[in-house]
């Protein structure tokens, strides 16, 4: 109101016309009474007692502004006290954050130091020591940062600190740092650790009633016969749930059909299908437990790979006990994927039992997703050398080799794999457990893929393709494939199972034409001349 009529914080009242005077009498008279104010007169001449008022009013406003921004001045000269106080709190416990991260990455540095020094190390190792690693990073430090982020900074410089300085000084292995780059395809939940040893519920482990009786699977349990029986009737179970739980994530309606069949001439098997998934087109995983007369002709073919028989010329008593499977999703940026393990016995015509193992697992992808393909080597690899160094190498290329679609120019069918036959050194024992950690892989090595492509779009082209790529597959297996001829020569095979890897549609088109440097080019490339990936 001073303000209104012309008062100036600095000057005072200042010179007021007689509006103002008039305006300001009613006010001015009940503030100052007692002050030498003349009632009768309008203004008295010897006390101009308005002005008093006046100044006395600015006086006292000055006085309380000036004791506000006095208030103000500590407010703020306290808030920064504490400010730098807090700020010095925050980077001591950062600092002390940071020495304690070092600590615990040093011990685990130590854990993994010894875990790869064994002569053991497994792939499941080093996922429990990378998740261990993921905790550490993560729910450790956010469990300690403050609700502002002034306070969480320090906390985030010193596990950065802790972080950069373990990995500069850590001397991983090259399989190791692979593994880091694929760890996000590796669900820690995977467990395939699956053994010979018979079940306590055989319903509960098996697809179906075992082949042989159950009584004679327990009392076996020292023969390979029934060891390999068991070992595969529990694989099938387990991967079959794995498909299962892929397929689920869409269409839960989607399950195997499970047709347990005998063999007139001695034996049986169990074919698992599933069809027309939204994930997996088609699906199969057959185990087959079959024993009999194998033909003369079967005898000799086995001869000319480098078996040493007695008898000539007729047919021998035979065993063969085995798993395989055939994955076809529906995706063309998920591959194709193809694994058969198997134990075969054949007596001689002097009494003796010639054996041996075989197998292999190899990938088929339509798009090349090099990630993906060093993840699943990298995981075969592990399981060859527990076992010899040298396997991994040779049964690679033994692979690349026998995959080879010879009438298409050497063109391989995927990216391969591994695959051996006739493997009966240095011992059985050695040899089974060999067979068990290449099978064993199979599920670590490919859910994963299917898991991070599955939901990827695609177009009309590319799903052509994807068939053409599927035409060869048919074609490869019909022409050249050994298990393929070896299923039809055996006398009553089941045609349904044997032909069960052979995909649910394919397309072949005259002249096709690949565009240079087009994702379908890059492929072929690898296709005709096969890559280390490891």
């Amino acid at each position: 109101m001073l303000r209104k009529y012309g008062w100036d914080a600095e000057k005072g009242l200042g010179k007021n016309n007689q509006g103002m005077k008039t305006a300001l009498k009613p006010v001015l008279k009940f503030d100052t009474r007692g002050v030498g104010c003349n009632q009768k007169d309008e203004y008295s001449s010897e006390f101009k007692w308005w002005e008093y008022s006046y100044n006395r009013a600015a006086k006292k406003l000055s006085q309380t502004l000036e004791q506000s921004d006095n208030e103000e001045r500590k407010e703020k000269k306290r808030k920064h006290k504490e400010d730098n106080e807090e700020e010095k709190q925050s980077s001591k416990k950062g600092a002390r954050h940071g020495i304690h991260m070092n600590g615990k990455l040093q011990r685990l540095q130590e854990q993994e130091e010894r875990i790869f020094s064994s002569s053991s190390e497994n792939l499941v190792e080093q996922i429990i020591m990378s998740l261990r690693r993921v905790a550490i990073f993560g729910v450790v430090s956010f469990n300690r940062v403050a609700k502002q982020i002034k306070t969480a900074l320090p906390y985030a410089l010193g596990t950065a600190t802790a972080v950069t300085y373990y990995y500069i000084q850590s001397s991983f292995n090259k399989h190791h740092a692979a593994m880091l780059d694929i760890l996000h395809l590796t669900p820690a939940s995977l467990d395939t650790d699956v053994s010979e040893n018979y079940p306590d519920k055989p319903s509960e482990s098996f697809m179906a009633e075992s082949i042989t009786n159950g009584d004679i699977l327990k009392k076996g349990s020292n023969v390979y016969r029934q060891r390999m029986e068991i070992f595969i009737l529990k694989l099938q179970k387990q991967l079959c749930h794995s498909l299962e739980q892929c397929e689920g994530k869409t269409n839960s309606e989607i399950r195997f059909k499970v047709d347990r069949w005998t063999r007139p001439e001695g034996g049986g098997g169990i074919t698992c299908v599933m069809q027309n998934g939204e994930v997996l087109e088609s699906a199969g995983v057959n185990i087959s437990v079959v024993h009999g007369k194998l033909p003369a002709q079967a005898v000799e073919q086995m001869r000319a790979r480098g078996h040493q028989f007695a008898a000539r010329n007729v047919p021998l008593e035979f065993f063969a006990a085995g798993i395989s499977s055939v994955i076809h999703p529906r995706n063309p940026y998920v591959p194709t994927l193809h694994f058969n393990y198997r134990y075969f016995e054949l007596i001689d015509a002097d009494g003796k039992v010639h054996w041996w193992y075989g197998g292999g697992t190899d990938m088929t992808p339509y798009y090349l997703n090099e990630n993906d393909c060093k993840h699943f080597h990298l995981t075969l690899k592990k399981a060859c050398d527990k076992h010899d160094h040298s396997y991994y190498p040779k049964f690679k290329k033994w692979c690349d080799d026998y995959f080879n679609i010879t009438f298409r120019h050497n063109e391989r069918r995927g990216i391969g794999g591994i695959f051996f036959d006739d493997l009966n050194q240095p011992n059985q024992e050695e040899c089974f457990s060999f067979v068990k950690d290449c099978a064993n892989t199979v599920i670590p090595s490919y859910i994963p893929v299917v898991q991070s492509n599955y939901q990827r779009s695609y177009t009309t082209e590319e799903r052509d393709w994807q068939l053409l790529r599927r035409g060869r597959y048919a074609e490869f297996n019909l022409v050249l494939d050994r298990g393929t001829k070896f299923g039809l020569q055996t006398p009553g095979s089941r045609i349904e199972s044997i032909l069960m890897s052979l995909p649910p549609v394919a397309k072949w088109k005259y002249a096709w034409d690949y565009k240079a440097d087009s994702p379908e080019m890059k492929l072929m490339k690898v296709l005709k001349e096969p890559r280390e990936w490891v």
